[in-house]
């Protein structure tokens, strides 16, 4: 069903992987709201395979992941910064919406400022 929905949403046809729960952070809403990227056209990318400006070694690993149900990661440098894609799968600690089918979980966009401040506010509660 998510799948159908995303389809619908995006204006594509999705094949190569299940896409999960569509997911976008605060940042990625502020630059939505002031015009400065297009989030739909962004996702278009990511699915159709386009995995923007990451270099080869990365872009081998999507195609491993897709085939094994890994994280599949994109990244293009737009006018808001970089933006990061990440489809992440299913896991034991993933509780999905009963509708959601396939085992991805989620993709999420984000500029990848707040995947950095992420990543540094875990860090600190561990000291």
């Amino acid at each position: 069903m998510a799948w159908l929905t995303t389809e619908r949403f995006l204006g594509i046809h999705i094949d190569r992987f299940e896409p999960g729960v569509l997911v976008v952070t605060p940042g990625i809403a502020n630059a939505r709201e002031r015009g400065i990227i297009n989030v739909a056209a962004l996702f278009k990318r990511h699915f159709c395979s386009d995995y923007g400006d990451i270099d080869d070694d990365d872009k081998s690993a999507n195609e491993l992941s897709i085939k094994d149900g890994s994280c599949i990661v994109s990244g293009y440098d737009t006018d808001a910064g970089r933006v990061l894609i990440i489809t992440e799968p299913e896991s034991e600690l993933t509780q999905l919406p009963d509708y959601v089918e396939g085992h991805r979980a989620f993709t999420t966009m984000m500029v990848a400022e707040e995947y950095l401040n992420d990543i540094a506010g875990r860090e600190s509660v561990g000291d």
